[in-house]
């Protein structure tokens, strides 16, 4: 359960497409506003290293972030912030760094919302945490989000965004999710929630 590593796939179409669903998410919740708090319950170190001997064995990123940082058309303009976190990771234009989930959501916090995250791998963790150091608007969790997400909610702020992403390294991770998000929908109504899951022709993802 421990052995997934992200920075094989960091940045790949993949993480594309999630990360902006996650901006556009965030991003609606903030039309109001009161505060909100981002619960993610798999975070992740929170940024990779593309240049790294892991990122650059399949340069998945190819085809994912580096082919939306050099498209020749204009971008639209709903996935501005999403572009725009990458690029003030790689100042100088060179695509070397790409941000996790948990650094997206933190650039698009305002003063009054908070980040809650959950990571398990003692690798991804300590990475976590010195990304966060002494910001008071993340918290860090050192668990199981499948045991300790619903212990949080429902959050202070009352409006927020849960995004559920796990490695989903064995079918039984499909059942955990959805007793995970059963709990927590009976315990915060209130929220929403993003599942992210594999389109995969095993026995528990059609189930799921």
């Amino acid at each position: 359960m421990l052995s997934y590593q992200h920075d094989y796939h960091a940045g790949n179409h993949a993480d594309v497409l999630k990360h902006v669903a996650l901006t556009l998410t965030i991003g609606a919740l903030q039309r109001k506003p009161k505060p909100i708090r981002v619960i993610d319950t798999h975070a992740g170190s929170g940024a990779y290293d593309l240049t790294g001997t892991l990122a650059r064995r399949h340069r998945e990123y190819d085809d994912g972030i580096a082919r939306v940082l050099g498209a020749a058309a204009p971008l639209p303009p709903e996935i501005a912030p999403y572009v725009e976190t990458v690029r003030r990771m790689n100042p100088d234009g060179e695509l070397r760094r790409y941000p996790g989930s948990p650094q997206i959501a933190r650039s698009l916090l305002r003063p009054q919302d908070h980040l809650e995250l959950f990571e398990l791998h003692p690798q991804a963790s300590r990475a976590l945490g010195e990304l966060f150091k002494g910001d008071r608007q993340a918290h860090l969790h050192r668990r199981d989000a499948f045991e300790g997400l619903v212990a949080v909610l429902p959050p202070p702020e009352r409006r927020g965004l849960v995004l559920i992403d796990p490695a989903y390294e064995t079918e039984r991770e499909f059942a955990s999710v959805l007793r995970v998000l059963e709990d927590a929908v009976r315990r915060w109504p209130g929220g929403v929630y993003a599942v992210w899951y594999p389109l995969l022709e095993k026995r528990g993802a059609a189930r799921f």
